[in-house]
């Protein structure tokens, strides 16, 4: 699965929010000869739909408030649950560049060259964004959406709270242990 609770946690906000998610993808040697990674890749098509938490309502107003309707979405996203953490590092072009290689919404690179200073690009029917995901941000750098950790763990809840008598009966089949707890955990404050 994830290689912490933080890419975890945002792997399931992305998953119930219709993504389809690649973790800790491999971005191979940069000219540097170092290796990294992207925490999570994430593509959403436009006419997702769910019968159990995957309607309208159910997705975070949060998110697609930087989206625009009908657009299939990628993000590149990066995942930092420590306090202390060097932003200068975060979102670097080779990776960004590897990354968008990856989403494979495009072959052309003028396309999406804008995306290394920006937050977000569109082109066509498409838009790619880089999220940065902290538990605490006092100046967010402002090449990168940002959401913070407290704001994921209550949609994960307000999920789980809401479709309850589902998720709680189908929790095992859910590989994630970390959400197994979650939808437990929920269950338990809801039956005090």
């Amino acid at each position: 699965m994830n290689a912490n609770f933080g890419e975890e946690l945002v792997y399931w906000y992305l998953r119930l929010n219709g993504f389809f998610i690649i973790n800790n993808f491999v971005l191979h040697q940069n000219s540097e000869g170092r290796t990294s990674d992207a925490d999570l890749l994430a593509v959403r098509l436009p006419y997702v739909y769910e019968e159990t938490g995957g309607r309208l309502e159910d997705w975070d107003p949060l998110l697609f408030s930087y989206f625009e309707p009908g657009k299939t979405i990628g993000i590149i996203c990066e995942v930092k649950t420590g306090l202390n953490f060097n932003t200068n590092k975060i979102f670097q072009d080779y990776n960004v560049n590897k990354s968008v290689q990856r989403i494979g919404f495009t072959s052309n690179e003028l396309d999406y060259q804008e995306i290394f200073d920006n937050s977000m690009v569109s082109f066509g029917d498409y838009q790619i964004a880089k999220l940065l995901v902290t538990r605490k941000l006092d100046n967010p750098k402002s090449d990168c959406l940002h959401i913070k950790m407290v704001h994921i763990r209550s949609f994960l809840r307000e999920r789980m709270h809401k479709y309850m008598d589902r998720k709680l009966g189908d929790r095992m089949f859910f590989s994630s242990s970390l959400l197994q707890y979650l939808i437990w955990d929920e269950s338990l404050k809801m039956n005090r």
